[in-house]
């Protein structure tokens, strides 16, 4: 497992149905407007089924992020999982 700011990556499994998504953008900051994305996309691509977002990583690949440590996942699958937190009116995800 890795965490970057309020994304966890955990090896996974990446579903056959997955499809890329270009611009390798994990998440945008609600709040900074910051962005945690794959750095270089040859090494690494985003894929999404519906809500779910994963990482293929062909090599180590680094994640980037404006106000977090870049980290650097090894090759494999990996889903992302988004930081949530619990408020009166149930369960939201984390605004950075």
């Amino acid at each position: 497992m890795y965490r970057q700011g309020d994304l966890l990556f955990v090896e996974d499994t990446i579903p056959g149905d997955a499809q890329e998504q270009e611009d390798g953008v994990l998440a945008l900051g609600e709040v900074t407007g910051h962005r945690h994305r794959i750095e270089d996309r040859v090494k690494a691509v985003m894929m999404v089924v519906g809500a779910v977002s994963y990482v293929h990583a062909m090599q180590e690949a680094d994640i980037v992020h404006e106000e977090h440590d870049t980290i650097t996942l090894p090759v494999g699958d990996w889903r992302v999982i988004r930081q949530r937190e619990y408020r009166p009116d149930g369960w939201v995800q984390v605004a950075d």
